[in-house]
């Protein structure tokens, strides 16, 4: 087989062999531990390897040798209609591991059907009818005409920006639910999305650049080059924070309609959450409350149950579990801790583990104990989340919250 070696070649080859090796390791990931999200990006990296293919292959000498410059015309390497939907549904499925695709998501995979269905015809007619090139005549490879290249990556980022827009609901709804919200934020799979958008401005600052400079393909070149070692980064992240969240999240494509899911079931005064919980507001088990009593009441019914049970140190207290010893929806819930305390659900409760943290330093317990272990005890999962939170509320660090006190009673 012909593979010409150089600076060119080499380089989108090592990254394009490690690429493939970790979407093997996804596919493994897949079969063995039956992760879903595993499965999808292991197609989105094989996506990306096909994409860079015949900018290395080219280099490599495939265009100017037979068969292989054959191959390149009529095998189509780019797919550019399916790598924006299977991001999109990599986070999707990552967000809720239950997720199974229905008849109306095959939607959007219609254009990329489509294209593989041209691709077969147009190679069918010239290759095994006119025996003779008849569609490709012009002596350029069909995966690089301008309006395939256009409206491929309008859909890439046309995806990616949904995806993000997906994270924006799923992180935005996350601490109006759970009081350790920053457990599940999973902050890498935002930057996941940045990385791949910022791989397509790259794209377009190509394409921009083209209309006043003429640029060849060295010059385009690494623009591949960085698409192949972007991708690289994506799968090394992807891999490392591999997982199954504890916490289910879904949202319909063209609505912010949320359902949750929190699995294992958790225990709490007697309740259970196992099941999906609609978290839209249009829900019919929702009722509006207008008497500013009932508002009061229900106010000091939830400062009650809080406090006299002590629920704000569970650091897997959730609104969901709070809402079935109330015995009422829990959107309707959120709404009376939004609009009665005007904080979300996940802010409110950690005002309460401050304020308990607060009444330990007044017990002098940070001279015998780490400030790790009086966050631990004040229902925080970690030191970091401790922090965040306490200086988002008192403007201060604790370190400097404790000294402040020091000083005011010395």
């Amino acid at each position: 087989m012909t593979f010409q070696y150089n600076f060119y070649s080499v380089f989108l080859l090592v990254f394009w062999i490690h690429t493939a090796i970790y979407a093997g390791l996804f596919f493994r990931k897949f079969v063995v531990q039956q992760q879903k999200a595993a499965l999808w990006m292991g197609w989105f990296l094989i996506l990306v390897n096909l994409y860079t293919a015949p900018w290395m292959l080219g280099f490599a000498g495939w265009y100017d040798n037979q068969p292989y410059r054959t191959i390149l015309f009529y095998v189509p390497f780019q797919h550019l209609f399916w790598i924006g939907p299977v991001i999109y549904f990599y986070l999707v499925t990552l967000l809720n591991p239950r997720f199974t695709l229905q008849k109306r998501d095959f939607f959007h995979f219609l254009p990329g059907f489509l294209h593989l269905l041209m691709s077969a015809w147009v190679a069918l007619y010239d290759l095994g009818i006119a025996k003779q090139p008849y569609f490709i005549t012009n002596g350029e490879d069909p995966d690089f005409q301008p309006w395939y290249q256009g409206l491929g990556l309008l859909s890439m980022i046309f995806y990616g920006l949904a995806a993000l827009r997906y994270y924006h609901f799923y992180r935005k709804a996350l601490e109006s639910v759970l009081s350790n919200a920053a457990d599940f934020l999973l902050v890498w799979m935002r930057w996941f999305l940045i990385i791949f958008l910022s791989l397509l401005v790259f794209r377009v600052s190509f394409i921009v650049l083209e209309l006043w400079v003429s640029l060849d393909y060295w010059a385009t070149w690494w623009y591949f080059f960085g698409f192949i070692v972007g991708g690289y980064i994506l799968a090394i992240a992807g891999y490392a924070h591999a997982g199954v969240s504890r916490v289910y999240f879904q949202s319909k494509f063209w609505s912010p309609q949320i359902q949750w899911y929190l699995a294992p079931p958790k225990v709490l005064l007697g309740t259970t959450t196992s099941s999906f919980v609609d978290f839209s507001a249009d829900s019919s088990e929702v009722v509006e409350m207008e008497n500013s009593v009932v508002w009061t009441e229900w106010i000091q019914k939830i400062e009650a149950a809080i406090t006299e049970h002590q629920l704000y140190l569970d650091p897997d207290l959730t609104l969901f579990a709070l809402a079935q010893v109330f015995q009422i929806h829990p959107v309707q819930l959120s709404k009376i801790i939004n609009q009665g305390f005007g904080k979300n659900f996940n802010d409110l409760i950690n005002a309460y583990r401050i304020d308990h943290f607060k009444h330990l330093i007044l017990e002098n317990r940070q001279q015998r104990e780490t400030l790790l272990a009086l966050a631990l005890e004040c229902g925080f999962n970690s030191k970091a989340t401790f922090n965040r939170a306490f200086k988002k509320q008192e403007g201060m660090s604790p370190q400097a919250y404790i000294k402040a006190q020091k000083n005011r009673y010395n």
